[in-house]
C-alpha cells in the first residue's frame, strides 16, 4: 500500500496490458476483489459457477435470486457501495428475452426499461440508443478439440469448407462488410489481412467426412448455440443443413444463457458451439481464451480455454504481446496469433457483432462518469454499467 488510493503491484514478468486486466471479470479474476471463502470454496474462476452461492462483492447491487429456469435475474441496491451516493436504482432485474424483435416492442412498457441489441431500430424515435464504441465480439463457432469428432483437424477442416458463411450472413441479414477471417473485427487494427477466409468449398468437405468415416465411422455432432439472438437460432439451423449436405449427423441444441458458463468452462459438454466471444478492449484480454496455461486440468475445476488449444508457438505469440507496450510489436505478436488459429483450424469465423443498448425515454443518468470524472465507456460488449442510471 502506497497510500489511500493507490496500491503498487510487483510482476513477476512484463505484463503490458495488466491495467486493462484490472476492468475485465474474466481474466482468471484479475479484476474482481473476492473474499476468501469464495476462493476456498470455488477456487479462482467462480464465476464460472452458475449459482450465486457464496460471492461477496463490492459493486453496485446485490444479487437476490437468478432463476435460470425463468430466465432472470435479480439484484437490490448495495447500500455499502463505496461510491458514495450510488447506486441511484433501488432493483435491477435482469431478463433474456431471445427475440429481438420482442425485446424492442416491450421497451416503455410498465417493467422493460432498456434492453441490449445487436439489431437496434433502424427510427428509434423519442427511444434512446447507445452504440458500443472501441472492438467488436465476432461470431464464430468454435470447435472441441478434446474429443470426437473435432480432435481429428480432418473434421474440422471438413465442418470450415462446408461452412457457406455468404448464406448464412443472408439468413442472418448481416452486410457483406462484416464478415471476418479471425478473432477481430475487418476494421479492427488487430485485425491480420493477410490471413485469409476458408473458401467454401462443399465437395471437398464431403470427401473429408466420406473418408473419415470409413477408418472411424459416423460423424455425430451435436450444434449448440450459446446467444440469445433468435437470429442465430437460423443461423444455427442452416448451419446444420450445410454441415449435413457434407455428411455429418447433426444434433441440434440451445445453451441454457444462465448456464453457458457451467456448460462449456466447467463441463466442456459440446461438440461445436456457435456464439459470440471475443472484442475485448485490449486485446491481450483474450489471453484466457487461447493460452495453454488455461486448459482444464485435473486440478482445476473450469478452464476458459475450454476447446483445447495447446500449441507452443501460440503461447510464445500471446506472451509476447503481453509482454511489449509497442504497438507494432504488439501487432506482429497478434498476426501470429491469428495465423496459428487458422492453421489449428479452431474455429469457423462468421461475423463482428456490434451491440447497442435501447431505452426508454424516461431513462437517464447513461453517460455516468469514471470515479475520477473522466467520460466512460458505458457499453463494453453486452455489459452496461448501471450504477449512475435514475428513472423519472
Amino acid at each position: 500500500v502506497v497510500d489511500d488510493r493507490t496500491v503498487e503491484v510487483e510482476l513477476a514478468k512484463p505484463w503490458a496490458s495488466f491495467p486493462a486486466h484490472l476492468t475485465a471479470e474474466q481474466s482468471d479474476g484479475t479484476g474482481l476483489i473476492a473474499a476468501p471463502a469464495t476462493l476456498t470454496k470455488m477456487g479462482p474462476l467462480f464465476l464460472a459457477n452458475p449459482t450465486v452461492e457464496g460471492l461477496f462483492g463490492t459493486g453496485p447491487f446485490i444479487v437476490q435470486r437468478a432463476d435460470a429456469k425463468a430466465d432472470r435475474w435479480l439484484a437490490k441496491r448495495n447500500v455499502s457501495y463505496w461510491r458514495t451516493g450510488l447506486p441511484y436504482l433501488d432493483e435491477v432485474e435482469i431478463r433474456a428475452v431471445p427475440d429481438n424483435a420482442s425485446r424492442l416492442s416491450s421497451l416503455g412498457s410498465a417493467d422493460i426499461d432498456m434492453v441490449i441489441t445487436s439489431r437496434p431500430p433502424a427510427d428509434p424515435g423519442k427511444l434512446q440508443v447507445i452504440n458500443q464504441e472501441g472492438e467488436q465480439q465476432v461470431l464464430a463457432v468454435a470447435f472441441n478439440m478434446t474429443r470426437a469428432p473435432f480432435k481429428d483437424p480432418q473434421v474440422r477442416q471438413a465442418a470450415q469448407l462446408a461452412t457457406d458463411v455468404e448464406a448464412l450472413a443472408k439468413v442472418a441479414g448481416v452486410d457483406a462488410g462484416q464478415i471476418a477471417t479471425g478473432p477481430f473485427a475487418s476494421g479492427s487494427r488487430w485485425n491480420d489481412r493477410s490471413v485469409g477466409r476458408v473458401p467454401h468449398d462443399a465437395d471437398r468437405a464431403k470427401s473429408l467426412i466420406a473418408d473419415y468415416e470409413k477408418k472411424n465411422g459416423p460423424v455425430r455432432v451435436r450444434l449448440s448455440a450459446a446467444d440469445l439472438e433468435t437470429d442465430n437460432v437460423a443461423v444455427q439451423q442452416e448451419l446444420a443443413r450445410q454441415w449435413t449436405d457434407a455428411g455429418m449427423d447433426v444434433e441440434l441444441s440451445v445453451v441454457d444463457p444462465f448456464a453457458q458458463t457451467a456448460t462449456l468452462l466447467v463441463a466442456g459438454d459440446f461438440d461445436a458451439v456457435i456464439g459470440n466471444d471475443f472484442g475485448m478492449p485490449d486485446p491481450d484480454m483474450n489471453y484466457f481464451w487461447w493460452h495453454s496455461s488455461a486448459l482444464k486440468t485435473e486440478g482445476k475445476g473450469a478452464a476458459y480455454n475450454f476447446i483445447g488449444l495447446n500449441d507452443p508457438a501460440l503461447d510464445e505469440a500471446l506472451d509476447k504481446a503481453r509482454g511489449s507496450n509497442d504497438e507494432a510489436t504488439r501487432r506482429e505478436a497478434m498476426a501470429k496469433v491469428q495465423q496459428r488459429l487458422a492453421d489449428a483450424k479452431a474455429y469457423t469465423w462468421l461475423w463482428s457483432t456490434r451491440w447497442s443498448a435501447v431505452t426508454s425515454e424516461r431513462v437517464h443518468g447513461l453517460d455516468t462518469k469514471l470515479p475520477d470524472g473522466r467520460p466512460r465507456m458505458p457499453l463494453i460488449q453486452t455489459r452496461f454499467n448501471l450504477e449512475g442510471v435514475w428513472i423519472q
